[in-house]
């Protein structure tokens, strides 16, 4: 029963082997050297693909490298890159000792001047007993060349292969003769030789076929990238770039980039103002404290001032600009920095001082007594309490003609023509009238007839 349970394992591998085509029928080779022997005879590398498998050297069907060589090498190329399954060497029968220490490689590219590159499928270590003439290596790597390789320390090296046969099919392509083509999603448009499973997908594709779109939420090569900062998780793909935009804080076309300093929300497109340059949250923007820049509001300090507001937060009020509108930063009035009457300062949020008036503070009520005035009007705060020579609510009126004085009730009936200086009652003209003297003329007498006699003498 045990030696029957050999054979079928045996058998199995064997046929595993057999169930691909022989490829290197089809390819190319070269070695390092050609021996030729005493009648000219060409052992050169083309025989080991004639499909003559005859270990003997005597039957013409081997290759043999020249004396003299410590190193040597035969490679084959298959002309595209293929997947290699197996590799099949038969040797020459009786130089089994020449097949020590020998290299088997698997490459894309091959230099004479470094043969021994490529991925090594195999190696056989020149101690131990001696090989079989037939050596059959699995490697399962992807290339173009194989290369067999041996070298001696100080001994002449040969190499004496008969026949080299590699199973595998070529890239693109599987099944049993591969006859069928790998899916067109397929990364590389490589897959499985035995059933056609992609290694890896292209971008967009999943499955072992790759086969499957990518869900909802992934994208890329297999669907191993995730789109979790995409606007609902939506984006292409193949490339990942998002369909509806960027959820809040993040920002770039695959939304993969967070939001820099001072910016908040969907793609990262608002900017928030929060006080001395502190940085806000990049999801929905709220300040430290909630504390904004002047001239801005709200948690994020993302809204400007309403009119009439201004300052840290929007705290401040100009409501007695002249135009009921401010610079939302400063509170400066807009558009000409006017205020409305009985109001100065930036914002125009400071009465007028003691003595002004208006607009901009800019008259003056200093004919009020005390210069005590109303700041909007310049109405003197007591009624009728104007300097003396003045009159009128905003006692910027002089005394009528032939009145001075506080309140100006006062005449001047003694002035000549009836006229005198408002303030202290002083007549204007020449002198008093007929029976009037003193400063102002305000006291009777004939001073006037006096003087005019002490002309005469």
């Amino acid at each position: 029963m045990r030696f029957k349970t050999i054979i079928l394992v045996i058998t199995v591998l064997f046929s595993r082997t057999l169930a691909f085509p022989n490829l290197a029928a089809n390819g190319s080779a070269i070695q390092s050297s050609v021996y030729r022997d005493a009648y000219n005879n060409n052992y050169g590398a083309s025989k080991v693909i004639d499909g003559n498998t005859n270990q003997l050297f005597i039957a013409g069907s081997c290759c043999h490298t020249d004396i003299g060589f410590s190193s040597a090498w035969w490679r084959l190329d298959l002309g595209y890159s293929a997947y290699i399954h197996r590799v099949v060497m038969y040797y020459r029968g009786d130089q089994s000792p020449r097949i020590k220490g020998y290299y088997l490689y698997v490459s894309d590219s091959f230099s004479e001047r470094n043969p021994n590159s490529g991925h090594e499928c195999y190696h056989y270590p020149m101690s131990g007993q001696l090989p079989n003439t037939i050596q059959n290596k699995t490697c399962d790597l992807t290339g173009r060349y194989v290369v067999y390789y041996n070298e001696r320390d100080g001994t002449e090296t040969f190499v004496d292969l008969c026949e080299v046969e590699v199973f595998g099919c070529y890239l693109g392509r599987y099944g049993s003769q591969c006859q069928s083509n790998c899916s067109l999603n397929c990364n590389d448009g490589t897959c499985s030789i035995w059933g056609g499973s992609c290694t890896s997908c292209k971008a967009g594709f999943k499955g072992n076929h790759c086969d499957q779109g990518c869900e909802v939420g992934t994208y890329g090569p297999n669907c191993v990238n995730t789109c979790n900062h995409c606007k609902n998780k939506d984006c292409n793909q193949f490339c990942g770039r998002c369909t509806h935009g960027c959820s809040a804080g993040w920002k770039g076309s695959s939304c993969q980039i967070r939001c820099s300093a001072g910016t908040f929300g969907e793609n990262c497109s608002f900017v928030c103002n929060c006080l001395d340059g502190n940085t806000c949250d990049d999801v929905n923007g709220h300040c430290p404290h909630e504390l904004c820049d002047p001239g801005w509001k709200s948690n994020s300090c993302s809204q400007s001032c309403v009119k009439r507001t201004f300052g840290k937060n929007c705290l401040k009020k100009c409501t007695d600009c002249i135009t009921d509108n401010c610079n939302r930063f400063n509170g400066t009035c807009d558009p000409f920095g006017i205020c409305k009457s009985g109001w100065r300062g930036q914002g125009c949020n400071f009465k007028c001082d003691t003595g002004s008036y208006g607009i901009n503070c800019s008259l003056s009520c200093s004919n009020c007594i005390n210069e005590s005035c109303d700041h909007l009007e310049g109405i003197c705060q007591t009624v009728g309490s104007c300097k003396a020579g003045y009159r009128g609510s905003k006692c910027n009126q002089s005394c009528s003609l032939g009145h001075f004085g506080y309140k100006c009730a006062n005449k001047c009936t003694g002035c000549l023509d009836g006229d005198c200086e408002p303030f202290s009652g002083n007549c204007t003209k020449d002198g008093c009238r007929n029976d009037y003297t003193g400063y102002r003329c305000h006291l009777p007498g004939k001073i006037n007839k006096i003087l005019a006699s002490a002309d005469d003498l």
